[in-house]
């Protein structure tokens, strides 16, 4: 498949959604088979960048992204909308202009999708979070105090949205009870990837510039630790079997396993080369890993790591 990158699991078809370059693949997780692909509804379209699923209703959405040919800083992204029972395409969300779409995830609670935005303008350099309704109205615009946000996650415990921010080096705090911003998290350098522990109620973030995780009690949003990981870590999945978190270490070609017990690391599994995106199947309770293409012209993977060896 042509660079997989983002990737989503959805636990009640027990399927991995799988974003490419141009289109999603469908893997179903008893036997890993693509048993569908879902394309780029539109040609004019450069491509798509995230995915989220709500399980409510049981939907995915999928980010697409686009600019004004020849290629200028006018973006026209929008999200596509996907009943997961058929994989049918029923409609659309049309974003801001101006801003590029990185990332979303799903509030259960408020039963919101929050939209990561980031700025294109070369005098705005803020980004902003969107939070879309599930009849996909945009009801509120969120503004963040930095630039070049890269991961958004949710806090079911605490009821808040967490964004890294690879420029200043944060976490941004979102209180979803009134959508405002309320804090700020120092971290270690290029933050990207995020993942929550809620049995020990800890927020691990993969520090890619420096090849380092903090870790954040979540409790009060204080940062606790940092743990050495390997060579440019870049995403973070929890596996709540085995009550460890695994990252991606990009320019390593391995996953760093951590015992969130403890904070340490106890192993390391090597995958391939250049492993982006992480997520946890719950029901064959194996990892799936995305593995952009490595050189142009040469398709990338999607690597399985079996829950013996996780």
């Amino acid at each position: 498949m042509q660079d997989p990158f983002d990737i989503e699991y959805n636990p009640h078809k027990k399927q991995m959604y799988v974003v490419s370059f141009n289109s999603v693949y469908v893997i179903d997780t008893s036997d890993t088979t693509v048993v569908d692909v879902l394309p780029n509804p539109s040609p004019t379209q450069s491509g798509i960048e995230g995915i989220a699923y709500n399980p409510k209703k049981k939907l995915i959405y999928i980010i697409h992204t686009g600019q004004v040919f020849p290629p200028s800083n006018v973006f026209f992204d929008t999200v596509s909308v996907f009943r997961t029972s058929d994989n049918t395409r029923i409609t659309s969300i049309t974003l801001d202009a101006d801003y590029n779409a990185m990332d979303m995830v799903y509030n259960p609670h408020k039963k919101q999708l929050y939209l990561l935005h980031r700025t294109v303008s070369p005098t705005d350099r803020t980004d902003r979070v969107l939070v879309i309704t599930t009849d996909n109205a945009i009801v509120d615009r969120i503004s963040l105090r930095g630039h070049n946000c890269f991961d958004i996650i949710y806090n079911p415990r605490k009821k808040q949205v967490y964004v890294t921010d690879g420029l200043d080096n944060m976490v941004s705090i979102i209180q979803a009870s009134d959508n405002t911003l309320v804090g700020t998290i120092p971290v270690g350098n290029e933050p990207d990837g995020m993942a929550y522990d809620p049995k020990n109620k800890k927020l691990y973030v993969a520090n890619h510039g420096d090849n380092t995780i903090t870790v954040i009690r979540t409790t009060d949003n204080t940062v606790t630790g940092s743990i050495p990981v390997g060579n440019a870590p870049q995403k973070i999945a929890y596996n709540p079997h085995k009550k460890r978190i695994y990252v991606t270490n990009q320019a390593g070609g391995t996953l760093s396993v951590v015992k969130t017990s403890n904070d340490t690391v106890i192993k390391t599994i090597p995958v391939g080369v250049r492993p982006f995106d992480i997520a946890y199947s719950s029901h064959t309770k194996e990892m799936y890993v995305t593995h952009p293409s490595a050189n142009p012209g040469i398709d990338g993977f999607v690597s399985v790591i079996s829950k013996n060896d996780l």
